[in-house]
Parts: C-alpha cells; structure tokens; sequence
C-alpha cells in the first residue's frame, strides 16, 4: 500500500533539501521525465534506483517506503467503506500522494463526524431513558399543567368565594415553587453535562464511573478468592498464558479451565490494557434488552439503558439460549470487531415460573491480519436514531441523521 507513495515523499525530502527535480535525477544517472513520473506516483520504483536516491537525499528505503501516508490510506479507506457515495476506493493512495492536503481535510472531517455520531448517541440513548430526566419532566409539565388550570379558574371567575380565592392562591403558589425547585434541578443536571461529568442517576451509572476511573481493572484483587472464586480459578498470569496460546478465543479458553462462557468473557473484559493482546469490550443484558453491564471501545459505543441495534449477537442469542455465536460486525463507520455472544438460564427450571435469562456479548477489534469475506460479516448499527444505513431490514424507527444516500 505505501510503496505507491515512495514519488510523495521522495518529492517533500527533495525540496526540504534544496535539491533540483534535474540535478538529483543526473546525479543518480536517470532521466528527468522520468524521475518526474516516480514522484508523482506514475511509475514504480526499486531495486538499485530506490537505493541510489535513498542515499543522495541522506535517508534510507525504510523511510521512503513507509510513512505518514499509510495511515491517512487507511483512515480515507474506513470513510469511503462508511459513505454510500460510489468511491472510487482504488485510487485513495493516488488521491492521497496527488492532494495529500485534500485528502487529511478529508480524514479530519470523517473523524468529526464520526465523534458526533457518538456524542448524539449518548444524548439521544440519554434523554429517551435517563429516568432522571423522564420524571423532572413529567413533574415540570404537570406543575405547568396545575397553574395554568388554576390561573384560568381565576381569570374564567371574577366573582369568587374569598375562601376559594385564598385557596387557589395557595395553590398557585406551591405549584410554582415546585416548578422552581424542579426546574434549578434540572438546570444543574444539565451543567454537569456540560462540564463533562455525567450525573449519577442510577446504580448501574455509578457502576460504570467506578469501573471506568480504574481501568477495569484491579491489581489488588488478583490471586485473591473474591468473586466466587473467579480470580482464584483464572489467575492472571497462568490466565494470560494460555489466552495468548489459544489466540485468546474464548470458546477454547472456556474448555481449558472448565468454566462457562460467562465467566471467560468477563475474565477477557476485565484483563489489564497492553499492546500484546486485544482491548475486549463487554456488554450484557436481560432478556428484556435491559443493559446490566457495559464496558465500550473506540469506535464501538454502548447504549447507557435501553436496547441498541437488534442484529447485534447480544440479542440474537436470547432466541437461542446457551448456543454460542460468533460473528465479525461491521460498524456505520468501516470499523471491524469480531463478537462472541451467548445467553444462559439464571434460575432452575420450574413449572408455572417464568425463566430468568441474561445475555453477554464479547467484542474486539478485527486484527489487520484478517481478513473477512462478506458474507463472514454482519453490518450493524449503534442505534435506529443515528443510524446512517437507511436499508436496513431490522430498521423500527427513522433516522435523526437525514437521508444518508
């Protein structure tokens, strides 16, 4: 991939030297047509060439054949795979080594776009099912509701009972100074939004701040019997070991230790970051699409209470409990994770009793080593209402985003 952008780079070294188009093609012995041609990316080079102007510009091949470019390539790639604009996806490193300015403008509007994506996500996943925010609502129009009726008594009915007067005065004026109250709380709520510290309304949202600050991870508990035992039984280094040695599949993973799924999955969720081995993102519900457990990756949000895209595993494995799943789902924005997901029955079996099932769903970024065909992946989405996959047969509602196509 970055070899076709050996011109761009051995053009920019040439100019930040002071060097001539016509002199560093004499002094390497070629062509200045042709010399033109390699740095604008019309003709290949190897071999003996590449070395000769390697050395004359004071660098070496590695540098000319590897550089910035190969990740603006891919960042172009992902934008091109998220749009559905027809793109001719073949020439982005012509693109990138013809109009490298045009083409991080590109990237940078993309990547924007993208952490929007996520912030309406979080918005809209907050303002339908914050349950703090439904009832201050509720209590705000129906204070609204009572002074307006009230008011209009007064207004409607000049001659009134002083008594009946007095009384609806009082109750004007505990209806307002309740809307007052509501209304400062609702203020404040909304400021600590705004200064980036999400309000805690519920247990699991205290849950999540206390996980989140620590990493999901916690050093002083390794080795210890907390957990029922999940620790003493899948100890991290003995863990991490054999994780590394079955490609951290957890399927496998599960039958080496003799434990569920369930137990694997949060294991991986909750394992220190590194560079050696895959970030893991966790998610787990009820069997009404209730969140119980979230921990999110980049390019992957989590919805924060209600249900998200129905196509995600997590979902599909309630129909079929204890089946495990595996599948590689392609987010709106080009990003490729691979997912195991599967349901378990919480409760012992019972006549007459309903059966309490919950689900989890494991995710982590597809390695770039690879490589799916289409029909291995799962094009899913985030959430109906920021959505851009305007055919999509699971759709329930429209799009907040507009017509996409």
């Amino acid at each position: 991939m970055a070899t076709s952008l050996i011109g761009t780079r051995i053009r920019e070294r040439r100019e930040a030297m002071g060097l001539k188009q016509s002199q560093l093609a004499r002094e390497i012995g070629i062509s200045a047509s042709y010399l033109n041609l390699i740095e604008h990316n019309r003709r290949g080079i190897a071999g003996k060439v590449l070395l000769d102007i390697a050395t004359r510009l004071n660098t070496n091949i590695s540098t000319l054949q590897e550089g910035a470019e190969t990740a603006l390539v891919q960042e172009l790639q992902k934008a091109a795979i998220a749009s559905d604009c027809p793109v001719e996806i073949t020439r982005i490193e012509e693109m990138v080594g013809r109009f490298p300015g045009w083409s991080r403008l590109t990237a940078e509007l993309q990547a924007k776009s993208s952490r929007l994506n996520r912030i309406v996500t979080s918005l809209n996943d907050q303002l339908t099912h914050d349950p703090f925010l439904s009832q201050s609502l509720h209590e705000m129009l129906s204070n609204v509701t009572a002074i307006y009726s009230t008011a209009g008594i007064l207004n409607d009915m000049p001659e009134i009972d002083p008594t009946q007067r007095s009384r609806f005065h009082r109750n004007l004026f505990t209806e307002s100074q309740r809307l007052s109250e509501n209304s400062q709380a609702l203020v404040s709520y909304f400021d600590q939004m705004a200064e980036g510290e999400k309000p805690l309304s519920t247990p699991l949202d205290e849950l999540d701040v206390f996980l989140r600050d620590h990493g999901f991870c916690f050093p002083v508990l390794e080795g210890s019997d907390l957990g029922d035992g999940l620790l003493e039984k899948l100890p991290l280094n003995g863990f991490l070991a054999q994780a590394e040695a079955l490609g951290f599949r957890p399927d496998h993973l599960a039958i080496k230790f003799g434990c569920d799924l369930a137990t694997v999955f949060r294991r991986l969720a909750f394992l220190p970051t590194s560079d050696t081995y895959p970030d893991f993102g966790l998610i787990s519900c009820d069997i009404s699409g209730a969140v119980t457990f979230r921990k999110s990756l980049p390019g992957f949000t989590l919805p924060m209470y209600g249900a998200a895209c129905p196509l995600w595993p997590l979902y599909q494995s309630l129909a079929q409990p204890q089946v495990p799943m595996r599948y590689v789902l392609e987010t709106p924005e080009g990003g490729e994770f691979v997912a195991y997901a599967q349901s378990h029955i919480l409760t012992q079996p019972a006549f007459g009793q309903p059966q309490v099932i919950s689900a989890d769903m494991l995710f982590h970024p597809l390695p770039a080593d690879q490589n799916q065909s289409q029909t291995d992946t799962i094009k899913i989405g985030l959430n109906c209402r920021i959505c851009s996959r305007q055919e999509c047969h699971a759709r329930r509602e429209p799009t907040i985003l507009g017509d996409t196509n």
